[in-house]
């Protein structure tokens, strides 16, 4: 089930004040003189606010005169001048009720709606988007089949260059047997031994 919006609250009535804002500076613009018409227009804008506890712009009320209820604006309806040596500031003076305002005028100063972290997310509009699917597993890769090994080719006949020659052409002829020379020759026998001859006796005196 959706969740409902966010609705503005009191969306009308800032409908109705950016209206009477936007004719005041209309009104001024066509005929300066006529200020009565432009104080009606903010003062029953600044009345609506008031009413209802809604915080306009800062800069919205710094164009409007707190006094007089009239629009500020430089040279018709007021006088913009920088004061101060050591705190500068501008003075805004008001030429209906001699009225003035006072601003900081430093350099890092910022208004804490100019600011970052004071914005507000914009409500989602229409539907809410759907939940982005999740992903599906991932599935393994299955293992490449190996490749089949390449065909034998067959030995083609070989030309007679390419013959090849039997290993007895290629070995050296056999030198022939040489007869056996007389110093080849094998040696004699061996001369019997002698028999021992018998002891001869002393030589007669």
């Amino acid at each position: 089930m959706s969740k409902k919006q966010p609705q503005t609250r009191d969306k009308e009535s800032f409908q109705r004040m950016n209206y009477l804002y936007q004719a005041a500076h209309c009104v001024l613009a066509q005929n300066p003189e006529n200020q009565e018409l432009v104080r009606f227009y903010t003062h029953t804008m600044r009345t609506i606010g008031r009413r209802l506890v809604i915080k306009s712009d800062p800069s919205i009320k710094r164009n409007v005169c707190k006094r007089c209820s009239s629009l500020l604006v430089p040279g018709i309806t007021a006088t913009v001048r920088l004061r101060g040596r050591r705190h500068r500031r501008v003075s805004v003076r008001c030429l209906c009720c001699s009225a003035t305002k006072r601003f900081p005028a430093r350099t890092r100063f910022s208004l804490w709606s100019e600011r970052p972290e004071a914005q507000l997310a914009e409500p989602q509009r229409g539907p809410p988007a759907p939940a982005p699917a999740a992903a599906p597993a991932a599935v393994p890769e299955p293992a490449p089949a190996p490749e089949p090994a390449p065909a034998a080719v067959p030995a083609s006949a070989p030309t007679p260059a390419q013959t090849p020659m039997p290993a007895a052409a290629l070995a050296p002829a056999a030198a022939p047997a040489q007869a056996p020379t007389p110093a080849s020759a094998p040696a004699p026998a061996a001369a019997p031994a002698q028999a021992p001859t018998p002891a001869s006796g002393p030589a007669p005196v």
